[in-house]
């Protein structure tokens, strides 16, 4: 990684932190450059604009969840135990401090859900692929006869994001410590009561 390139990491890292806590609405080129030590024209020019730097911001964040969450779950074989290690590391995940403030994704998929533009279809392109990867494994650990046949794979993976949407806010405006661990728990419970 060449000088640029860590400048760059460091102004995103910056970034995310600000956005995980309090949406893209608290991003500017002005406070990011003071917590940088920046100008704001040499912060400007590694990404152009604003929207560049809130795209940037969802790259990271992807790449984040991804290292974290998926590619480890992906090791191991698909199907139910999959579905266990990708749930165990998604909470786990969210307890990380490199997303210290919270969870990018909910705060701003909030933030944007009313309007119109590249933010939206770019986060709204990354849930909808996350969903879309759930769906598979739940399908899969259905035709391996892991999971019971009745099961819906487009009800189950929306009562699980729901569940962990509802704990995020538990631990974020409601303060409950415990949140990520008791979604946990539920979901386990859940996959325990489905599997054959």
């Amino acid at each position: 990684m060449n000088k640029s390139q860590e400048t760059k990491k460091i102004i995103l890292n910056n970034a995310l932190k600000i956005a995980s806590q309090s949406g893209f609405s608290a991003i500017s080129i002005g406070k990011l450059a003071a917590e940088t030590g920046m100008s704001k024209s040499g912060l400007f020019s590694h990404f152009g604009s604003k929207e560049n730097l809130l795209l940037s911001i969802i790259e990271e964040a992807k790449q984040i969840f991804l290292k974290n969450v998926i590619i480890p779950a992906q090791k191991i074989e698909n199907g139910i135990n999959r579905l266990y290690a990708f749930f165990e590391n998604w909470i786990n995940y969210l307890q990380n401090e490199e997303i210290v403030g919270g969870c990018l994704f909910y705060k701003t998929t909030v933030e944007v859900s009313l309007e119109n533009g590249i933010l939206k279809e770019k986060l709204r392109e990354i849930m909808n692929n996350w969903i879309k990867f759930l769906k598979n494994e739940v399908k899969t650990a259905i035709d391996k006869k892991q999971i019971q046949k009745q099961i819906e794979p487009e009800k189950f993976v929306f009562e699980i994001i729901s569940m962990i949407r509802g704990a995020i806010w538990f631990y974020t405006f409601i303060e409950e410590k415990n949140a990520y661990n008791l979604c946990l728990t539920k979901i386990t419970e859940i996959l325990n009561s489905i599997r054959t």
